[in-house]
């Protein structure tokens, strides 16, 4: 170490002051502060206040931000909700088919108010006793049809409606059909019943109507054709005729 001197103003020795000792840590260099963002200066805003407005300002724009994002994502999601729509709704469309013109109306029929023709045929068709005539007759109520039969009786002269026995070829009771047979022969053979002239027969009940003798009805009436045979319950189902000029027509008939 360097020693101390002292001095006076006259003659006297000069005292000098010693020198700190340099140390490690005098040669060391402060380092330099750290870089940072100066605030900027708004306008009657300063310090925290403005540090808090730039915050909430930031926020402000991302929430702008994030809400302006869903109205497009809405926006496009609503246009394809209604393009879908629209095209569900024109495949939907059912035409609508336009009333044809309207077509003039055609003259209405007359209608037919001409009775029911019942002809039975022509007294020359019957001009021989036994001869008969078989015809369908329609009931004029209902106008249903069923086989008939006329037959020209013995000894008349054939002009006047009761020279005819004319008779439904059904059954009384029942849907069995009745048969008129002339060949006496044939109603020996096929019911064992001697007859000397033709009958009506019934071979669902084996019964056999002559025609040249009354029966009793149930209401206590009279009607050709007694039953000689058979279990039958009253003579067949009769029509009444009536001649005009030389044709016989029917005119009504039992029910």
């Amino acid at each position: 170490m360097t020693p101390l001197s002292f001095g006076t103003n006259a003659g006297s020795k000069s005292v000098e002051t010693p020198m700190k000792p340099q140390t490690l840590a005098d040669n060391v260099v402060p380092p330099k502060p750290r870089f940072s963002a100066d605030m900027p200066n708004i306008p009657g805003v300063t310090g925290a206040a403005a540090h808090e407005e730039l915050s909430l300002t930031g926020t402000n724009w991302g929430r702008a931000a994030i809400a302006v994002g869903a109205l497009l994502v809405l926006g496009s999601l609503g246009a394809w909700m209604m393009t879908r729509t629209t095209h569900h709704e024109a495949e939907a469309v059912i035409p609508v088919l336009q009333p044809s013109p309207a077509v003039d109306e055609l003259p209405a029929r007359p209608v037919s108010h001409a009775p029911i023709s019942n002809e039975i045929g022509t007294v020359d068709q019957l001009s021989a006793p036994w001869s008969a005539k078989k015809f369908t007759y329609t009931r004029t109520l209902n106008g249903q049809q069923f086989p008939a039969i006329a037959i020209r009786l013995p000894g008349t002269n054939g002009r006047t409606a009761a020279s005819y026995w004319v008779i439904l070829l059904k059954s009384p009771f029942g849907n069995c059909a009745l048969e008129y047979i002339s060949d006496t022969k044939e109603i020996s053979s096929r019911f064992g019943f001697t007859a000397n002239h033709p009958m009506i027969a019934d071979a669902c009940s084996n019964t056999l109507y002559d025609p040249t003798r009354m029966g009793t009805l149930p209401n206590g009436s009279w009607a050709r054709g007694e039953i000689v045979q058979g279990s039958g319950f009253r003579p067949p189902l009769q029509i009444e005729i009536r001649l005009d000029g030389d044709k016989l027509i029917s005119v009504r008939s039992e029910d």
